[in-house]
């Protein structure tokens, strides 16, 4: 990497790195709005890959379809922060469905060619990326507490995962991983990445353990690290279909945001599985 391209990849990095852990850091609310940000970016991203460039109202269709998607977080988000309750949830869910079939409806009277394989996307694009975020924001608040080490130590994992896998893969990568996909990905950086997420995680377990032992933290970890990686390779074939390089342009040296978030959106709904069997 020459040495322009390598210092806006660690400006970008750097700056992106503290606005995340600002918005986690500052509290709840800010927790949220950062991640519905974060879910919106992730999803304007890929229906602007996925979706079938034909008919009229394209840049309309891409934001409904996003506004539309987004609403699953919505919903458990307003759930944890208690402005619905229990007896309200199902309304909020049917509430929910009813605003999906304006999706059908468009695609109705649109006149697209392909419009099964774009509401095939726009649902894709919900189970894909907008439930693990929704499941972000229910490990985040549990019964109206604020769950900050958990979802600061989530990320970090995250970053150790693809910090350790990056530098052990480019000074000791020999065995390729998944050539067919990921040419550059090799067994020695995910072996570095699970080495430095391990290390992460049992300091995290000592220092700062927010309720979750050292042993559960390690198992985090693991999960963090074996379904991030598969993540980041879904990914990876996502856009190796589509013959691109990057999901989006707006972090510079990094691509977009869905190339940010890859590996961390697929490991949350097995974090998640574990938690709720471990400890809610």
């Amino acid at each position: 990497m020459a040495m322009d391209g390598l210092r806006t990849r660690i400006i970008t990095g750097s700056l992106f790195s503290i606005v995340m852990l600002a918005g986690i850091l500052l509290g709840s609310v800010s927790f949220m709005v950062l991640f519905a940000l974060v879910s919106i970016l992730c999803q304007w991203e890929f229906l602007g890959l996925a979706l079938t460039v034909d008919g009229q109202w394209q840049a309309f269709r891409r934001l409904l379809y996003t506004l539309l998607g987004s609403l699953p977080y919505l919903l458990v988000v307003l759930y944890q922060r208690e402005f619905l309750r229990d007896d309200q949830l199902i309304s909020g869910g049917v509430a929910m469905m009813l605003c999906w079939s304006v999706a059908f409806l468009f695609e109705l009277f649109r006149q697209g060619s392909k419009p099964f394989s774009d509401l095939g996307s726009f649902a894709l694009s919900i189970i894909y990326i907008n439930v693990p975020f929704a499941m972000l924001a229910g490990m985040g608040i549990r019964d109206g507490v604020y769950q900050l080490p958990l979802v600061t130590g989530l990320l970090l994992l995250t970053w150790a995962n693809d910090s350790g896998a990056y530098f052990a893969g480019s000074r000791l990568g020999k065995h390729k991983l998944l050539p067919r996909i990921s040419p550059k990905k090799t067994w020695e950086g995910a072996f570095g990445g699970l080495l430095l997420a391990l290390l992460v995680a049992a300091g995290l377990g000592y220092w700062w353990n927010g309720g979750i032992t050292i042993g559960q933290w390690l198992v985090i970890s693991t999960l963090v690290v074996v379904f991030g990686s598969l993540g980041d390779l879904v990914e990876s074939l996502l856009k190796r279909s589509m013959a691109i390089k990057d999901s989006g342009s707006l972090l510079p040296g990094h691509g977009g945001f869905l190339d940010r978030f890859d590996g961390f959106l697929f490991h949350l709904p097995w974090v998640a599985a574990y938690l709720w069997w471990v400890l809610y």
